[in-house]
């Protein structure tokens, strides 16, 4: 007969991805060990391993989330001005506010995203990559729909590459408790993307 799990299952792993994403961000998925991650979650390597069965599977369920996250934020959006009837810039705009209020906590998951997909087996990696590739694409059909005089085959990947490369390095400076919050940046990347720096 197959165990019971616990009523705080599902808490538990969650838990143990946050605090694995700080190891990994901190020391590198490579440098870190079962060990290392058991002792930054508080618990025992034998507990580590009730819940998960290896260091990338680990890495797996982490980036796994996140990307299904991100994915979905894009689909509720499309949803969301789909049932209301929204200007494709009213949905543009929501997209890029959604994607840096998810962004404003989930520094640690992002570093993992962008250093150690790579770590993945070949399988888990193009799951994950395929989704982030889903994410573009919903980005990139946005753009296209809120700009159709402006882009063209030949520069909607660039524009789309240079939204993302505006929202997905703001881990790199941009604090969550700075003078400048992820809503306002989220409001001048808007500006920028709609009427450039010299617009209003």
């Amino acid at each position: 007969m197959a165990r019971t799990q616990a009523a705080d299952y599902e808490s538990q792993r969650a838990a143990i991805l946050e605090n694995a994403a700080a190891a990994f961000a901190e020391a590198g998925y490579a440098a870190c060990s079962m060990t290392d991650i058991a002792e930054k979650s508080g618990a025992s390597k034998a507990r580590l391993y009730h819940y998960y069965e290896s260091k990338e599977a680990i890495l797996y369920d982490l980036l796994d989330r996140h990307t299904r996250q991100l994915l979905d934020i894009a689909v509720q959006v499309r949803e969301r001005a789909a049932s209301q009837g929204a200007k494709p810039r009213d949905e543009l705009q929501w997209l890029i506010a959604g994607f840096l209020d998810a962004y404003r906590t989930a520094r640690t998951r992002h570093i993992a995203l962008l250093n150690d997909v790579k770590f993945l087996g070949e399988a888990q990696r193009e799951r994950i990559v395929e989704r982030e590739r889903a994410v573009v694409d919903a980005f990139a059909d946005a753009i296209r729909r809120a700009f159709p005089q402006r882009v063209n085959s030949a520069n909607l990947r660039a524009l789309t590459m240079m939204l993302m490369g505006a929202m997905n390095w703001t881990f790199t400076w941009l604090s969550p408790d700075g003078p400048l919050t992820y809503a306002d940046y989220a409001a001048e990347v808007t500006r920028v993307m709609f009427n450039g720096l010299g617009g209003r």
